[in-house]
């Protein structure tokens, strides 16, 4: 009975790779990693649009592209890109800001992948207890706070390139 229904969860396109029908697991989610780019988990409503474009320049400065699920189509299903999305990124930043359930849930999955995860949020409340253990980059929404998000960003994402020795320069 368990393996019959391991193969309906195999199956399901949420758990599948769908550009090569691979299973998403975490030994899966450790090849054709780009290490070119980031993923981010936000949530899209305008308040966070500034934050975003915060994000991305701190991902230029460490030569990545950030890249959200809003920029990809290449599945009729949304969940599929973005399961192919965290999978193909090097680094996945996550905010908890507002506590958002589809940030909540896609970072549980950048976890089970063991993806390179950089949790942020405006307010430490909005962080999951399950994962408060981890350190989070608080900001304020406001041109001081976004500069400051963009540093310490920066620096944690340089950290995680070198670590990985997927740091670049140019």
């Amino acid at each position: 009975m368990l393996a019959d229904k391991s193969a309906e969860i195999e199956s399901h396109p949420a758990t599948t790779n769908t550009a090569n029908k691979e299973p998403l697991n975490a030994a899966s989610a450790t090849s054709n990693i780009d290490i070119s780019m980031a993923a981010v988990m936000i949530p899209f409503t305008p308040q966070f649009v500034d934050v975003r474009n915060t994000m991305a320049q701190a991902c230029r400065e460490n030569h990545l592209t950030l890249k959200a699920a809003d920029d990809v189509w290449e599945e009729s299903i949304l969940i599929n890109d973005i399961m192919n999305l965290i999978r193909a990124a090097c680094i996945v930043i996550v905010d908890f800001s507002d506590k958002n359930p589809n940030v909540m849930y896609e970072t549980g999955v950048a976890h089970a992948l063991g993806k390179e995860v950089i949790p942020v949020s405006q307010s430490i409340d909005d962080v999951p207890f399950d994962v408060r253990h981890h350190r989070v980059l608080a900001y304020e929404n406001n041109e001081a706070g976004r500069e400051s998000l963009r540093k310490r960003l920066s620096s944690r994402i340089r950290t995680i390139l070198e670590r990985n020795d997927w740091y670049i320069p140019f």
